[in-house]
């Protein structure tokens, strides 16, 4: 069982990516993110502005068809998550597809902390 001070941690770093999703300036704004982030279309448009030399938009329709969002994902790894060096399973795919609790958060933690320690590097 997790201990009170672990369970800080993660609702401050959950707090953490909550505030710099909405710091991102999205197409539409976060309401439901395990929905709003579960056909990667949101997820494109950060590495876009991040990382605009390997993402073009229009390879990442917004979609409700779950063959359609896992399609999405597939692309975003091929072409954006492993260049940047980030591992992502199908399962884990399937579980943001599927809007699980806290899955995409997971993701987001990491793609966060890759990209604060790029930024160190660069500095």
């Amino acid at each position: 069982m997790q201990d009170e001070n672990e369970l800080k941690n993660e609702d401050q770093q959950l707090m953490q990516i909550y505030e710099w999703v909405d710091s991102l300036n999205l197409s539409k704004p976060k309401k439901n993110i395990s929905r709003d982030f579960s056909d990667g279309y949101l997820l494109a448009e950060i590495f876009k502005k991040i990382y605009p030399n390997l993402v073009d938009l229009h390879n990442y329709p917004e979609s409700q068809n779950t063959t359609l969002k896992t399609q999405n994902w597939n692309t975003l790894k091929m072409k954006v998550l492993s260049k940047i060096g980030i591992n992502i399973s199908n399962k884990e795919i399937e579980e943001i597809v599927k809007c699980k609790a806290f899955a995409i958060e997971k993701l987001l933690a990491k793609i966060y902390n890759k990209i604060f320690e790029d930024s160190k590097i660069v500095e």
